[in-house]
């Protein structure tokens, strides 16, 4: 006895079109900026620690211009 399989997509709601052609494979993320200025390229994903030092060197990089 061979038991059906089945892939679910999106919600499961008939009046929704999350799972249909148009919809994104992946939720965008924006990417992380400080004042404007990107901290990374986008697409990248660092993890917490690397994106708080890219927040610090970067805060610290634009008070440095201010002076």
């Amino acid at each position: 006895m061979s038991t059906p399989t089945s892939t679910l997509t999106g919600c499961g709601s008939s009046s929704c079109q999350c799972a249909g052609p148009d919809a994104p494979s992946q939720a965008a993320m924006p990417t992380p900026a400080v004042n404007g200025i990107e901290l990374h390229p986008p697409g990248q994903r660092p993890d917490i620690a690397t994106l708080r030092e890219l927040a610090y060197a970067e805060l610290l990089r634009q008070q440095a211009v201010v002076r």
